[in-house]
This record gives C-alpha cells, structure tokens and sequence, in this order.
C-alpha cells in the first residue's frame, strides 16, 4: 500500500501518572513516517500532570491532541470515548 492510499491512524494513549515517561513515548509516536495519523493523550492523573510534562510538547504538532479526564474513569472507559470519537471523527473538547 502506497503512502498516499493509507488510511488515518488514531493513536490513543491513556495514562495516569507516568509524567516521567510520557514525553518519551509522546515523542517516539509522533517520529513515525505515516503520513495521516493524529494521537490522543487521555490525562486521568491529578493535577494534569501529564499535561505539565507534555508542557513543550503540546503547542508544537497538530497531530496531538490533549484531554484531561478530571474523573478517573478507567483506561477501558477513557478508550472507548475517543473510539467513539474516531469512528464519528467528532472532536473531543479540548480541556486544560
């Protein structure tokens, strides 16, 4: 499959307190060469510390995207509302 024929990925990372590793991996998925993909980080840490970490990260690549989910709901619960987002390619609100 040709580049221009691939379809968009969605890549979502739920997580909760890993604002030690967070931009590691932030960065390493944002470093692949598929030309349409856009990544979601779902926050349910508190404080939005994820957030803080991503702090230089965030205003630099449209591609990624930042959700706080002040109620700690679950990683299943926090997948299943941006697959539902993806599929209806709906925007979540951006919140901070």
């Amino acid at each position: 499959m040709s580049a221009k024929t691939q379809d968009r990925i969605d890549v979502v990372i739920c997580t909760r307190n890993r604002e030690g590793s967070i931009e590691a991996a932030v960065r390493g998925v944002l470093a692949n060469d598929h030309p349409d993909f856009r990544l979601t980080i779902i926050d349910q840490s508190a404080m939005h510390a994820i957030g803080w970490a991503l702090g230089p990260v965030l205003d630099t690549d449209d591609r990624l995207r930042y959700v706080y989910d002040e109620a700690y709901v679950g990683a299943s619960d926090s997948r299943s509302t941006e697959t539902t987002a993806c599929i209806s390619r709906t925007e979540l609100p951006h919140q901070e």
